[in-house]
């Protein structure tokens, strides 16, 4: 099930201005920019990006992501990050809640 399925609908995201939802393709360059920024690793990001990733848009900015990386019956939180002017919001929260 995709991460975005799991979460609540009466997330009070919506009031702050943001949104989560599942990442799709398209969201690559976008999350390899915001991991840059945070100065997290963008390599293999890529590898595994998809249905295991929440992003946290406004107005189809990227201002949040987090992602999981299956390894067999194991999973890896590989990266929590969200834009700096957009840190105390609730973004980092929202995500790690997903």
């Amino acid at each position: 099930m995709p991460a975005a399925d799991r979460m609540n609908p009466r997330n009070e995201s919506t009031r702050a201005g943001w949104i989560l939802r599942t990442a799709r393709a398209s969201d690559l360059s976008a999350v390899g920019a915001l991991l840059s920024t945070c100065t997290l690793p963008e390599e293999g990001v890529g590898d595994q990006f998809g249905d295991n990733y929440v992003i946290a848009e406004r107005g189809g900015e990227v201002v949040g992501v987090a992602g999981i990386e299956r390894h067999g019956a194991y999973g890896l939180l590989r990266s929590v990050a969200v834009a700096p002017e957009w840190r105390r919001s609730g973004v980092g929260a929202a995500l790690r809640n997903v």
